[in-house]
């Protein structure tokens, strides 16, 4: 049996039904499930920041935009874990990272 099971989530209604699935399996065999949101999150480089500062376009905005996708994430992930111990599973750990989804 699986000691741990990882569901990955976006907020997306698949996304939701997978999540209610793994909660089920996790419940099932005793595993710990594992929610996890990845919040994509790649640097502005020095020519396009150059580009923003020459158009007058605020480049901090970029960073305003990680902030809010990465607070968002958080809560995500903690309605997710809400979500599987309300079917009754108590070993429910979210977890939120910064990187490529496909990568994590």
């Amino acid at each position: 049996m699986a000691k741990k099971i990882l569901a990955a989530i976006d907020g997306s209604e698949h996304a939701w039904k997978a999540l209610d699935l793994a909660a089920d399996m996790a419940k099932q065999s005793g595993a710990q499930l594992i929610v996890l949101h990845v919040v994509p999150y790649e640097p502005m480089s020095e020519a396009l920041r150059a580009f923003a500062e020459a158009e007058h376009m605020p480049a901090g905005e970029e960073e305003g935009r990680y902030h809010y996708a990465r607070t968002l994430g958080d809560h995500l992930t903690r309605s997710a874990e809400a979500r599987a111990r309300a079917k009754g599973l108590s070993d429910v750990v979210g977890r939120t990272a910064e990187g490529k989804p496909a990568d994590q």
